[in-house]
């Protein structure tokens, strides 16, 4: 998995990544670390995860429990925060980022939404302090 990490944090308090590609959970806890220990990164700091061109179909069960479980490790990192996921309309991508969002409940302490491309804005709109 690729990703691409982008400060907003001063113009609109949020982070945006981009990921494209395979899901790896290797991938997946780089992007993480890298996020969380970015100069301007504080906690509260809402995120925008752009995954349209990020490919699902190695995203089984075991990898979404281990992404959930990567990211509820940096709750102190993630609470009082909202997490825009965007997607493409494909079905499979859809109900694993559910999976992922059920997983991650109370455990992590942010707000998570789901988005269509079609909503993109929408996401931006919504995590825009």
């Amino acid at each position: 998995m690729k990703y691409e990490i982008q400060d907003e944090s001063k113009k609109y308090g949020r982070f945006l990544i981009k990921l494209s590609g395979p899901f790896s959970i290797d991938s997946q806890i780089s992007m993480l670390r890298e996020l969380v220990s970015h100069s301007n990164w504080r906690k509260g700091l809402n995120q925008v995860i752009d995954a349209r061109e990020l490919e699902f179909e190695n995203y089984n069960i075991n990898e979404i429990d281990s992404a959930a479980l990567s990211v509820a490790l940096l709750k102190k990192h993630f609470e009082n925060s909202r997490h825009a996921i965007i997607l493409s309309k494909e079905a499979d991508g859809l109900m694993k980022s559910e999976m992922f969002n059920f997983l991650t409940g109370d455990k992590v302490g942010w707000v998570s939404r789901i988005f269509t491309e079609d909503e993109y804005e929408n996401a931006l709109t919504w995590t825009k302090k």
